[in-house]
């Protein structure tokens, strides 16, 4: 139905307002409540998920504990998580075409073009805040890409990417590229490189679910059916172990989305273990950042 997460993130937000405040009038509230009703409603529908995926991820069973934190810093993590949930919902994702582009305003010669690579249910406007820094880094050639419609196969997706590194490898005259990955993002691309390995010089995943995450249960669809631990995606994917090319793996041992977070961790890669950063606040940490281009420095 929806073709893109804009789209669907746009029509969603809009309906949830008009209906609230239509609720709030037909109850006999003035205009002041319906709106503030209808703000409050709206925001709440990505703030209540983000808290209660904390509630779940934390959750404490046989085989699952996430490395204690303190309180203040138990209470940065989540308010951070949440902040940066709200940002890229109600502005980064919904105006991604205003505020992210796709190619570099000029591409320089010589340097290795980086492809960054979304996550489930998001856009390429989840790397607005990061590009500045890789740029300033000395990665200017930075290139974008929106995995389309919502909710397809990985197989698909994949596909898309290996089109879009063509595409850029031919547009910059360079042989391979870097990828940077975040989330689901990171199977994509893992899946790309079974399909292209001399094309992904070196791949960063950032908080990608390797082994799966319970989570992915929560919604029924064919994405998060091969997101789900123990499908038959992930185990084909996983059967041969690493990929040609050299892989970077950043995870928090405190994702609030990646459940169990240990599944973020990918066997024969060269794994960095972080603390204190929250899924999507990947997308705005300076901490992550700094790792992302001392990585990149050595590429």
């Amino acid at each position: 139905m929806f073709k893109s997460v804009a789209q669907m993130t746009i029509v969603l937000t809009v309906v949830i307002l008009v209906v609230t405040g239509a609720v709030v009038l037909v109850l006999g509230g003035g205009v002041m409540q319906a709106a503030a009703w209808a703000l409050g409603v709206t925001l709440a529908t990505r703030a209540v998920p983000s808290l209660g995926s904390f509630a779940i991820a934390y959750w404490p069973s046989r085989g699952h504990r996430v490395p204690a934190l303190g309180p203040a810093a138990l209470a940065r993590t989540v308010v951070a998580e949440v902040w940066a949930t709200l940002r890229l919902f109600f502005f980064y994702h919904p105006f991604e075409r205003l505020v992210t582009r796709h190619d570099p305003d000029r591409i320089v010669p010589g340097r290795t073009p980086v492809v960054l690579v979304h996550g489930f249910y998001s856009n390429a406007g989840f790397w607005h805040r990061m590009k500045p820094g890789l740029r300033a880094a000395g990665w200017e050639n930075l290139f974008c890409l929106n995995l389309e419609p919502p909710f397809a196969g990985l197989d698909d997706y994949a596909g898309q990417l290996q089109e879009r590194i063509e595409e850029v490898c031919a547009a910059s005259d360079s042989g391979s590229v870097v990828v940077v990955a975040h989330s689901m993002g990171g199977l994509v691309a893992r899946a790309c490189a079974r399909r292209a390995p001399e094309r992904i010089r070196h791949l960063v995943c950032l908080g990608t679910p390797h082994g799966g995450t319970m989570l992915a249960s929560l919604v029924p669809s064919e994405t998060t059916r091969q997101m789900r631990s123990g499908s038959e995606w992930l185990r084909e994917l996983n059967t041969h172990g690493v990929e040609s090319c050299a892989i970077t793996n950043l995870y928090s041992e405190h994702d609030n989305i990646v459940v169990p977070q240990i599944n973020a961790s990918l066997p024969g890669a060269e794994n960095v273990p972080l603390q204190g950063i929250g899924h999507l606040e990947m997308a705005f940490s300076p901490r992550l950042l700094q790792r992302v281009t001392d990585i990149l420095s050595r590429v």
